[in-house]
């Protein structure tokens, strides 16, 4: 049931049981009561209802997936992947995302935040778990420290949807931070556990 036609129904039903009493007992005292009584119940059906759908609304949030190859082993190209995963108890709709990877020799880079999303026609079930790789691919030359120096692939971006209960767009930010001092030359990797949530860049309704 949409939102605004729940709240219309709730203030129907808690103005027909106000009426209803002044009309069955007449007194001005009862008539406060009973409108203080309607009130009471209103506001205890709408923070019920505001916390079963906390309880219940999709909850969207961005795991690290590692840095890995991309296309052809001669390519010398990397991507790094992040996995969107669905923890609350109804679907996540209307799915739209962005996903970047840079290199910075600064800790505490912060990421853009003007970047265009991809909008899909994705539905995230509960408990679903989506892999999406960062866009474009990089050279391994994006890597502009020598091996075991320290420097950072930083894999970040933005996910909107919409629950179940709300027009409004939900978000979450992420911002991941790979050590390129673990760098794997030959593989070309660096794997999921050695990402850590940046400080900055993480945030989510």
């Amino acid at each position: 049931m949409p939102a605004r036609l729940g709240n219309v129904l709730l203030w129907a039903i808690v103005l027909v049981l106000a009426l209803w009493l002044i009309w069955k007992f007449h007194e001005p005292l009862t008539t406060i009561a009973a409108l203080a009584l309607a009130l009471f119940v209103l506001v205890q059906i709408r923070d019920a209802r505001q916390s079963s759908q906390k309880q219940l609304r999709a909850y969207l949030s961005v795991e690290p997936s590692g840095i890995n190859p991309y296309g052809l082993p001669g390519g010398r190209k990397i991507l790094g992947h992040v996995e969107i995963i669905n923890n609350g108890l109804t679907p996540a709709r209307d799915i739209a995302f962005v996903v970047r990877m840079d290199w910075n020799s600064n800790p505490e880079w912060r990421p853009p935040s003007d970047e265009p999303l991809t909008k899909t026609d994705i539905v995230s079930q509960p408990r679903a778990r989506m892999r999406i790789g960062s866009g474009p691919p990089k050279p391994v030359s994006i890597i502009e420290t020598d091996v075991g120096t320290l420097s950072y692939l930083y894999v970040w971006g933005r996910v909107e949807y919409r629950d179940e209960f709300s027009e409004k767009k939900r978000f979450a930010n992420f911002c991941h931070r790979y050590n390129c001092a673990v760098f794997d030359y030959t593989t070309l990797t660096i794997p999921s556990d050695n990402g850590r949530y940046h400080e900055n860049g993480n945030d989510a309704d």
